[in-house]
């Protein structure tokens, strides 16, 4: 089975250190295999097999001083 990848947008992003935070964030997340988070865009990518419900997405970077 591929992974399904899922585009989010991230509020609160304002320099590279976000957007390692806000990797990490959603990194930590169950079934996640990758994370690309591109600040000029303000999305993150999430690649995973069984992706995470999106309260879980939001809570994760809520947790992480983000919204989305």
């Amino acid at each position: 089975m591929s992974a399904t990848t899922l585009d989010i947008p991230v509020s609160g992003m304002h320099c590279t250190g976000c957007t390692d935070t806000v990797q990490r964030a959603l990194s930590a997340l169950p079934e996640v295999s990758a994370v690309q988070v591109d600040l000029a865009s303000g999305n993150a990518a999430i690649a995973a097999e069984h992706p995470p419900a999106l309260a879980e997405i939001a809570a994760a970077l809520r947790n992480a001083g983000y919204g989305i």
